[in-house]
């Protein structure tokens, strides 16, 4: 036995030593960007999730950009990632959605809501197309640029009256929001596993309110997104309560946390800016009417400032269905590709002074191909002009009604998520 302990040992260090090889070089048939695949299955998620305690791009992003470019590869939680912030490999794969990638989500995420969208992973693997695709159909019609954060949203769902309702659904959903940076590890203790049991409660409430709905005699009903969803139901037996309730969930998970968190940041930014502030209360002096929401200039640019310095929609994550070509580099099949939309906004390659808070550069035109705070393509988000809506009502409020200091508070950047730290400390009182 100790004769043959040598050639154990060597055979050890040449496999460990081939299987390290292999994780730092994946296979692929072309040139892959570069990058570093760090450690051995963790990669490098610890890295990633360290937050930046500032308004510019996530640390992470920031030096590798630096280093290697604007395309680069890396692993994050066992996953072979291409992080982009290159807006036209951005807009090449917003094209190619359902053609070379598709639609791809968060292990946590994935795992929380029992499927993954993705039609090799199993499971209810056919819900990820079906998902999005009745999704924007629903939202389009109610959330659309015609329609006028979480409470106003839930309410218009379905009528969610929190004064009245016993379930707390924002307090719930905050936590498990939190959970969604976590690994997703079903153990007691865990906040995974809290996420998880908080989940199956709002999708159990949400279910039971659709079915109390549908008791409810048709010339009662309240017109909100569940009175449509019934009628949808009659004519394609596909859409089930929990169907409903899933596509609920994520609406309200999705757009309203980031949301809420783009708006904060835009108040503390009009504090940080009495310029722009004063500017403002000039333009927001007659009553908002719809006609008037439709020509605030001033306002939009102000909305589109805190959507490039605080979108809604940091990271959109696609999943290779075949291996991509672009710019001599080759991704191969199932990698993901991590979208970051604050690589590109805040760069100094596509914004003059990007830490600079400047509504007028805004002035000429409100779109460019590097701005995306709503993702592109086919997905883009349906929600989209809800949020502006809502942001152009609250700040009309706001400047014209009320008056706001700030205090304390700092800004945390990840790669994900846009946080404040211990929180802002805000003291509002009504303009006399």
């Amino acid at each position: 036995m100790l004769a043959t302990l040598p050639y154990i040992l060597s055979f050890l260090v040449i496999a460990t030593t081939y299987w390290i090889y292999r994780w730092r070089n994946p296979p692929c048939r072309g040139k892959l960007p570069p990058g570093s695949m760090g450690l051995p299955l963790i990669g490098e998620s610890i890295q990633f999730s360290i937050p930046s305690r500032s308004a510019d791009m996530p640390r992470f992003v920031k030096t590798r950009m630096e280093k290697y470019g604007p395309i680069f590869k890396t692993s994050l939680a066992g996953r072979s990632v291409i992080i982009s912030t290159d807006p036209e490999f951005n807009n090449f794969l917003f094209q190619q959605e359902e053609k070379c990638v598709e639609f791809w989500m968060m292990d946590a995420y994935s795992k929380l809501i029992n499927h993954t969208g993705s039609s090799k992973d199993g499971g209810t693997s056919s819900l990820g197309g079906e998902y999005h695709r009745y999704y924007r159909r629903l939202f389009l019609d109610h959330l659309g640029s015609e329609a006028m954060f979480f409470e106003f949203s839930a309410k218009y769902l379905f009528s969610y009256d929190p004064e009245k309702c016993k379930v707390k659904l924002w307090e719930k959903f905050s936590e498990v929001m939190q959970a969604l940076v976590s690994f997703p590890v079903r153990i007691p203790g865990t906040p995974f596993y809290r996420a998880f049991k908080i989940h199956r409660e709002i999708i159990d409430f949400l279910m039971n309110t659709i079915k109390e709905r549908r008791e409810v005699p048709e010339e009662m009903r309240k017109g909100d997104c569940i009175d449509q969803v019934l009628e949808h139901m009659k004519t394609d037996p596909r859409i089930t309560d929990e169907f409903i309730a899933i596509v609920f969930f994520g609406f309200l998970l999705g757009g309203t946390e980031s949301a809420a968190s783009a708006f904060t940041f835009g108040m503390v930014m009009l504090q940080q800016n009495p310029v722009v502030l004063e500017q403002l209360q000039r333009n927001g002096q007659s009553e908002l009417t719809w006609n008037e929401y439709r020509s605030m200039g001033y306002t939009m640019q102000v909305i589109n400032e805190i959507l490039r310095t605080a979108g809604p929609v940091a990271a959109i994550l696609r999943r290779t269905i075949k291996e991509v070509n672009f710019k001599g580099y080759t991704i191969p099949e199932d990698w993901v590709i991590l979208i970051t939309a604050n690589g590109t906004h805040l760069s100094p390659e596509h914004y003059e002074d990007p830490l600079v808070f400047n509504p007028s550069r805004w002035k000429d035109s409100l779109t460019n191909k590097n701005f995306m705070p709503f993702g592109g393509g086919i997905r883009k988000c349906p929600g989209a002009e809800l949020t502006k809506a809502i942001f152009a009502v609250l700040l009309h409020l706001l400047v014209t009604k009320y008056r706001w200091s700030v205090k304390g508070g700092e800004i945390v950047r990840t790669s994900l998520l846009l946080g404040f730290g211990e929180g802002y400390r805000m003291t509002v009182s009504a303009r006399s």
